[in-house]
């Protein structure tokens, strides 16, 4: 079994790196358990009951798009400040960046 560590960034391969650090020295198995809680607590806040599998599907599908987006576009650098990659400017820029929703 080969396992990798991956990273991504809007503004640099540096930041990229930096993002990275974000893991910690959390293991693989780690990492999923605390995505799976995180989901498993958002999509747990509704409890629908419904005798039709395909009702309850299509419900929780949705649920889960709707809290899927909007897509955060800002980063943390290297001080701990909050930036991001401008598409208008091309210039890396403090502050929050959001996408759109996804509708």
């Amino acid at each position: 079994m080969v396992y990798a560590r991956v990273a991504s960034s809007f503004i640099s391969y540096e930041q990229a790196e930096l993002n990275l650090q974000e893991l910690g020295d959390r293991t693989f198995d780690q990492v999923v358990a605390e995505g799976r809680k995180a989901w498993n607590d958002v999509l747990g806040r509704i409890e629908v009951e419904d005798n039709d599998i395909d009702k309850l599907r299509t419900f929780y599908s949705c649920l889960y798009r709707s809290v899927l987006f909007p897509h955060s576009l800002y980063e943390i650098n290297n001080a701990g400040e909050v930036v991001h990659y401008s598409p208008h400017t091309g210039e890396v820029l403090p502050g929050y960046m959001f996408t759109g929703t996804g509708f």
